[in-house]
């Protein structure tokens, strides 16, 4: 497996593993413009896995994780923080990532793992909510 600077030949097998993770709703945003910060896990040409960052409107968070898969075959063996990591080292020093979850999404040990810390807690009005997590370099 390979980590890659993400660009447009990777993006079918990006939309074939986003729409088998996330909620129809969420199709819509992934033809968004991705940063130069964007990866994605390849196995022999392939595309495995995904992370997708984007400029940030934060004013104090410089860089944001829209979106972050693995597709389910590639789960539990370390890829997603292998994306993650990867992404933390092409940042410049003293900038930032940011990312927002459901507050009862399975990933929450997965951010917490790699060093973001819970910032923020919003309630939609159900038990969930989203939770807002930071890191730093």
């Amino acid at each position: 497996m390979q980590v890659l600077p993400y660009n447009e030949i990777h993006m079918a097998g990006v939309k074939e593993i986003f729409t088998s993770i996330f909620d129809d709703s969420e199709t819509q945003y992934v033809d968004f413009q991705p940063t130069p910060f964007s990866q994605v896990l390849v196995d022999s040409g392939i595309v495995k896995g995904f992370i997708l960052i984007r400029n940030s409107t934060y004013v104090n968070f410089l860089h944001e994780i829209a979106y972050l898969g693995v597709s389910e075959e590639c789960r539990n063996q370390g890829y997603a923080t292998k994306l993650i990591n990867t992404v933390k080292e092409l940042i410049p020093m003293y900038d930032s990532l940011w990312l927002r979850c459901c507050g009862d999404s399975l990933a929450i040990p997965l951010y917490e793992k790699n060093g973001f810390r819970n910032i923020k807690f919003v309630s939609y009005g159900n038990e969930s909510g989203a939770l807002t997590f930071f890191w730093s370099s």
